[in-house]
Parts: structure tokens; sequence; C-alpha cells
């Protein structure tokens, strides 16, 4: 019952800040009504224990992660009471300005911005309506329904975790590694913030073998410093002889890796297309990738539509991809 109307209803933050009070008491002194001297910020004592805390969840974050998630839900989902409540108290994608008894909207209304800014629309068949702004957007060839995607996750749903998550990222709780670099070194120390060190490079060997004859092989690839960061993408090709046939090269922007490792998957295949090399094999270092040709929920949903288009080109082709 506590699960259900925590997830649902906005909390009075006096009520949160008095549950986390006795839960505090309760933890360090065994007590919920004895208070003992705390030793740990109650913010570390919320983070994982792979970061040094308890991973108790803090419920004034799984309140508001709550509400994210089912304003969420109240924008995207086809349940009946969303669309119930959508028709009462959306005008188009603006909401209304007068109030309604509704304990629902009470908990969402405050949450829309915060879901607007962090989404972006997939288009579907809207674009004859949309032609002119959509001209660096990529058009699916089929008939697709236009969908609202959250920013920030990989199949473009929010989830309760992703939500949770999102409302965490603050104060000294990244696991990001530090670079090896002695400014980088100073600027931390400064602001007193953990540092994660970096494993110690691996030298690994790399067997290159030429293709079969009569067929054309390509090596891509794709990275990204900071992941998402400035990207890039590339590909070789060589023929059963190792000769140089040609080379591509691609600067994404900023993106993340897995885009960078598709997108160079992609441009290697247009590009034998367009050659008509029937006989292709493309390699490549990613697993992903590799995977991605037998399962599209792979592809992350900013580049479904473009994944969609160019895997409808080259069915007839069936290029051959290794890992």
């Amino acid at each position: 019952m506590v699960l259900h109307t925590i997830s649902v209803y906005s909390w009075p933050s006096s009520l949160l800040k008095d549950l986390e009070k006795w839960i505090r008491n309760f933890l360090w002194s065994g007590d919920d009504n004895q208070r003992k001297l705390v030793i740990v910020a109650w913010h570390k004592v919320c983070t994982p224990f792979i970061e040094g805390g308890l991973g108790i969840r803090s419920l004034s974050k799984v309140n508001e992660a709550a509400g994210l998630k089912l304003c969420w839900e109240l924008l995207n989902s086809d349940m009946q009471w969303a669309k119930f409540l959508r028709f009462r108290v959306l005008n188009g994608t603006k909401p209304i300005s007068y109030h309604i008894f509704s304990s629902v909207w009470s908990s969402v209304k405050h949450k829309l911005p915060e879901t607007y800014s962090n989404s972006s629309w997939q288009l579907g068949n809207a674009y004859p309506y949309l032609h002119s702004l959509t001209a660096n957007i990529t058009i699916p060839l089929r008939d697709n329904v236009d969908r609202l995607c959250w920013k920030h996750s990989h199949d473009g749903d929010l989830t309760l975790f992703i939500a949770l998550l999102g409302n965490s990222l603050t104060g000294n709780n990244s696991c990001l590694k530090a670079k090896s670099n002695i400014s980088e070194f100073v600027l931390l120390r400064k602001f007193k913030v953990k540092m994660n060190y970096g494993n110690a490079p691996k030298i690994k060997e790399v067997l290159w073998q030429p293709p079969i004859l009569n067929w054309i092989k390509c090596n891509c690839d794709g990275a990204s410093m900071g992941n998402p960061g400035s990207s890039v993408c590339g590909g070789l090709f060589r023929d059963a002889n190792s000769s140089f046939l040609g080379a591509f090269s691609y600067n994404i922007g900023i993106s993340t890796s897995l885009n960078a490792e598709l997108i160079g998957a992609m441009i290697a295949i247009e590009t034998a297309t367009s050659k008509g090399w029937s006989n292709f094999l493309l390699e490549s270092d990613s697993m992903l990738v590799v995977l991605a040709f037998s399962s599209a929920k792979i592809v992350p949903w900013a580049l479904r539509n473009r994944w969609d288009n160019w895997f409808q080109v080259v069915e007839s082709y069936s290029p051959r991809v290794a890992g």
C-alpha cells in the first residue's frame, strides 16, 4: 500500500522528512524515536554499496522519480486512466491553467516541464505535414506511429529506475574514471571529489585475415570520448590479395560509442552496395553491432528510423557480418 501511494501521489515534504528521520533513528540507535549522533551524512548512506553507501533509497528521491514516471505514462500510455486524464488536463501539449479535483494531476503537473525538456519526438507517419521542418531528420520508409521518446534512455522509454537515477546524479556519486593527467588530478582534489582510477592498459595481439577469393572485406570501428562525447567512425576496404580498395571516416559529433559503431557499419555496407560488391564481409570488434543484425532492439531509438530504412534497402543484398 505504501509503495502504491508513494508512486501515485506527491507526498508532503514534512511527512517525507519525518519518515526519513525515523529511518535514520532506527538505523543508528535501533529505536525510531531515539536520536543518536550521526557520523555519516544521509545522502552518503543512500548511495549504492559500490560507492560506499548502504544502498538505502531516499524516500524523497523515490517520490520525485515516481512522479516523473507517472507524468511520462500520462503522456504516453494508452491505458484508460491516462486517456481520461489527458482529455481533462491537456489542450494539445499545453496543460490547463485552472484547478480540477484530481490528486493524480496535482502530483504530476509540476513534472511536465521536466518531461518535455528531456523528451524528443520520433517521427512516424506525420512526415507529409512537417516536410519543411524535417530536412535533417531520418524519415521512416514504413508506416510507423509518432511517439514521444525519453532522450536519456536506450529504447526511448522512461522507467522508474531511469527516473530515480536521474534524480540521484548529484554530488560526489560519479563512477566515471579520472583521466591520467595532472590538471584533472589537481582540479578533483581542489573540489574534494573522490577519484576513481582507471585500470592499467593491456596490450593485445590482433591478427587480421584477408577475405576468401573474390570477396571484399571492410573493417569498421567507432569510438567516443566520454560516451557520450565527441564521436567518430571509420572503415577500411581490402580484397583477397590484401590490396587497399578505399576507406572512409566520418565525424558524428556528440554521441555514444554504440551509435558510432552502428553508423560505421551502416556507412560501410552502403558504400559496398553503391560499388556493386555483392560478395562483401563486414568485420567489427563490437558484438552489439553483430547482434543488431538479428535484433533491432539493440539499436538506440535515435537511430531506429535510419536503421530500419537502411535494413530495408539491404535486405535482398544480405552482407555477411562477423565480430
